[in-house]
């Protein structure tokens, strides 16, 4: 499977920390107290997501235009971070 990119939306907590949403995989949703380690739960929240869809035969989504994508993510607070889908 060739390795895909999905934009993250990095929402910071205002008691520190950052959630995590994917606006193409909606299922994925994670946390951390740090940006190292909800960097690092997002990518696991993509690959548990997207290989529980990929092991029941659906395909994963393709992932949104980056560059719009980016921008409707910016325009709600959120910081746009790219997360690699390491299957």
């Amino acid at each position: 499977m060739p390795r895909a990119v999905f934009m993250a939306a990095f929402h910071p907590e205002d008691d520190g920390g950052f959630s995590v949403t994917f606006p193409d995989v909606p299922a994925a949703i994670t946390q951390g107290e740090t940006f190292d380690s909800a960097l690092l739960n997002a990518v696991n929240a993509l690959q548990t997501v997207l290989g529980d869809a990929i092991e029941r035969g659906l395909a994963p989504p393709e992932p949104s235009h980056r560059d719009a994508l980016i921008a409707r993510i910016c325009s709600g607070g959120a910081h746009a971070v790219p997360v690699p889908l390491i299957m």
